[in-house]
């Protein structure tokens, strides 16, 4: 369990040849592990799990965004729609952190399949500028009338036409 077995055992834990359960006996404080771990429940739709480990995972890691995602499906999946939200807000203050295009895409169509309204896209769109800018930027790459709703919404009272709508796009 010394820090030079890790990556073989973090590859025979992804390979599934070994239990992540296991390895989290000897390493309680594995934020990797919790992360694994959270994600196989995912799979298996066993959300009490997922909120365990996404809770851990958040302690260990508070900024993680993978972390804030999976607690907002779990939340969701149960019924618990209000704190759902507020982990999915944390998740999307961490976007200017991701620099890869696919996670960018992939946190997207993840947020868009588990709140397809508008109002839940509103509800749940980042308040801090840069965040906000990079998720419409995101968003209306693929939804725009979507993203035009939503700066309407927003920007109500202070956006005389639509000419306005495409000056605050750049």
């Amino acid at each position: 369990h010394s820090w030079d077995h890790r990556k073989a055992e973090h590859e025979r834990i992804v390979a599934k040849e070994q239990s992540v359960r296991e390895a989290l006996v000897f390493r309680p404080l594995d934020a990797t592990l919790h992360l694994l771990w959270a994600r196989e429940a995912a799979e298996e739709k066993d959300w009490s799990q997922v909120r365990l480990r996404a809770r851990a995972l958040i302690a260990l890691r508070p900024a993680s965004i993978e972390a804030h995602l999976l607690m907002a499906t779990a939340l969701r999946e149960t019924g618990q729609g209000s704190q759902s939200l507020r982990h999915a807000q944390r998740a999307l203050e961490g976007l200017p952190r991701i620099r890869n295009k696919k996670q960018m895409d992939a946190m997207m169509a993840h947020l868009l399949l588990n709140y397809p309204s508008t109002e839940e896209l509103a509800a749940l769109a980042p308040r801090e500028p840069e965040s906000w800018k990079l998720f419409m930027r995101l968003l209306a790459q693929e939804h725009r009338d979507v993203a035009w709703k939503l700066l309407w919404d927003r920007e109500k009272g202070s956006l005389s036409n639509q000419d306005d709508l495409y000056a605050m796009e750049s």
